[in-house]
């Protein structure tokens, strides 16, 4: 009574355990098959079966496992009871087939479950990833243009100082040239200065040549100007002489 109180509850559980038992017993039919089948060309039977068996056991539901059992405990009292009586021998009951539509839509239920439980897990792990993602690009641009700025810098600063050498050395030139130049100048001046002073000392003592000339030249004049002036004098004397008579001086006395 209790059974049908609880199939009357839920009958959509017993439904699916009843599904599930004709299922199961129809493997189990075809696992006992092949198990007699193997059973005669190997001796590894009892590992497989028992590793089958924990699978099986695995995969059944809680529902069932605990109708099985009770059914199992009566089950195995009956099987008992005939194994005593000889003449009744234990009837295999044969088992429906599994609805194929069934298995199918089971399977569908679970790609179905599957496949959300994918979109779920990449729902919860796709913005992760991309966060990582977009961190790990900012960080591969940072980089890359921290690079590109260094070596950027790097260049400018062997530019600058390519250029900075340049200069000193064009300015050691500029330098050296104008060094060289003033150098020739000062000579070229010492030259002028000693030229003109040479010069200057010939026009001086040409100079004093003129001078010395010229003061010959009139001694000379100034000579010759004082015969001529005797000369006359001497011949007017011997003019007045020669008429006898001579002027008497003149004699003037004041008192």
């Amino acid at each position: 009574m209790s059974r049908s109180m609880s199939r009357s509850r839920s009958p959509s559980k017993g439904s699916t355990v009843t599904s599930y038992k004709r299922k199961k017993d129809k493997e189990r039919e075809r696992s006992s098959s092949r198990d007699r089948h193997r059973h005669k060309k190997s001796d590894k039977e009892p590992r497989h079966k028992s590793s089958k068996h924990r699978r099986r056991r695995d995969d059944i539901p809680k529902a069932y496992r605990g109708s099985r059992s009770r059914s199992t405990s009566s089950s195995s009292a009956d099987r008992e009871k005939i194994k005593d009586s000889p003449k009744k021998r234990p009837r295999r009951e044969k088992t429906p087939e599994p609805d194929p539509f069934e298995i199918r839509r089971r399977e569908l239920i679970r790609m179905k479950e599957i496949a959300a439980e994918v979109e779920r897990r990449l729902a919860e792990l796709l913005p992760k990833k991309l966060e990582e993602e977009i961190d790990l690009r900012k960080e591969k641009i940072r980089m890359d243009l921290r690079l590109e700025m260094e070596e950027q810098i790097r260049n400018e600063n062997n530019d600058l100082a390519r250029i900075n050498l340049e200069l000193r050395e064009e300015i050691k030139q500029i330098q050296e040239s104008s060094a060289k130049e003033i150098t020739d100048l000062r000579q070229k001046l010492k030259d002028l200065q000693e030229q003109t002073a040479e010069s200057l000392h010939k026009v001086a003592e040409e100079r004093l040549k003129l001078l010395e000339e010229r003061r010959k030249i009139d001694e000379d004049r100034m000579a010759l100007e004082m015969e001529k002036r005797n000369k006359k004098k001497e011949e007017q004397q011997l003019i007045l002489n020669k008429s006898g008579k001579a002027r008497p001086k003149l004699a003037f006395s004041f008192k």
